[in-house]
């Protein structure tokens, strides 16, 4: 079979290919997944009531943590989350604060998360997400 009717077929389905080491575009969206970012807070997984729970660990009050969506991977789910920072309009308490996320996913599920941070209230301009490590916890 040559390349470009492999190419054509391809293409018709939707698929695409990435070569190793770059980003990947999850089926039938446009969304980016880069190598992880330190901007992203530290997150650990956890479980309650048979389902994961992402919990992140932020420096200060006021930063939000919401599940954007999940979806199918051949592995098990990824979990598409956003951390918004503070509205820098007040002030917040220079505290460690645990925020917490409960999926649908159950626990006997490999779980994938990836993350973006934006600020209070930013409108994203792309969906990148960067792949989260979890951390055993947040000691370290």
């Amino acid at each position: 079979m040559s390349r470009t009717i492999l190419a054509a077929m391809l293409l018709g389905t939707g698929l695409t290919l990435a070569a190793p080491g770059c980003s990947i575009m999850p089926w039938g969206n446009r969304t980016v997944i880069t190598d992880p970012n330190p901007a992203v807070p530290a997150v650990k997984l956890d479980q309650a009531s048979g389902r994961h729970l992402i919990v992140m660990h932020v420096p200060t009050g006021g930063w939000t943590l919401n599940i954007d969506r999940a979806e199918v991977t051949p592995e098990g789910r990824r979990v598409f989350i956003t951390a918004r920072r503070p509205d820098p309009a007040f002030m917040h308490t220079q505290a460690f604060v645990e925020l917490r996320a409960l999926t649908e996913v159950p626990v006997d599920t490999h779980i994938e998360v990836v993350a973006r941070v934006l600020d209070r209230h930013d409108r994203p301009k792309s969906d990148t997400y960067a792949r989260v490590v979890p951390v055993e916890s947040f000691d370290q």
